[in-house]
């Protein structure tokens, strides 16, 4: 039966719909498929990485507080450590003396003052003269020392230095003072260092 140039048309285009069907149904849906497949394995990979992102992370914190804890270990051990250390504490003092300007005229350690269980107290007297600006800073110093240090007691006498008597009500940065000063210095006891329990009174 011979179709007519209609029925060939339609035929036609039928034809060619059937074709670009089968096209997307072969070619076009599989990279369809494989597309959504690569955007599965993405968002796989980004969570992979935001996991290691994030334990990265907690790493760097839990290394940069172990620096933080073991430097506040070592500043501790310095301020309190286990043993007197007197050599030490004698050169850090006459340090301070001299850099802020007064002239440190004796230094006497003296034996234990409080001997607990956890840490033991000593004392140190200091003989110091010079101005009183330069005493001053010294004090400014003494609270900034690697040791941990305590003023006990303290007893200035002041003079002008002319040899007049300075005012009581006030006292001038050239006054010339003599000092006489008690500082207290700690050291932990080896249970106590161990143990981590208790800690000397706090210095000022």
């Amino acid at each position: 039966m011979k179709l007519t140039l209609r029925n060939q048309i339609i035929l036609a285009i039928i034809g060619v719909i059937a074709l670009c069907a089968a096209m997307l149904f072969f070619l076009i849906w599989p990279q369809f498929q494989k597309v959504g497949e690569l955007s599965d394995e993405i968002k796989a990979q980004d969570e992979q990485i935001a996991a290691a992102r994030d334990l990265l992370n907690r790493r760097i914190e839990a290394r940069d507080n172990a620096a933080r804890t073991s430097a506040e270990y070592i500043l501790q051990t310095n301020r309190v450590p286990d043993s007197p250390e007197l050599p030490s504490l004698i050169i850090e003092i006459q340090d301070a003396a001299d850099s802020s300007g007064l002239m440190l005229e004796r230094i006497a350690p003296e034996p234990a003052t409080e001997d607990l269980e956890t840490y033991t107290a000593y004392q140190v007297k200091l003989e110091l003269v010079g101005r009183w600006a330069d005493y001053i800073d010294f004090m400014r110093r003494l609270e900034k020392m690697t040791r941990g240090v305590r003023v006990v007691e303290t007893t200035i006498d002041y003079s002008e230095p002319s040899g007049s008597a300075a005012s009581t009500q006030t006292v001038e940065t050239e006054t010339e003072v003599a000092v006489t000063m008690f500082i207290e210095v700690y050291t932990i006891n080896a249970d106590a260092s161990s143990t981590g329990t208790a800690t000397p009174p706090p210095t000022p």
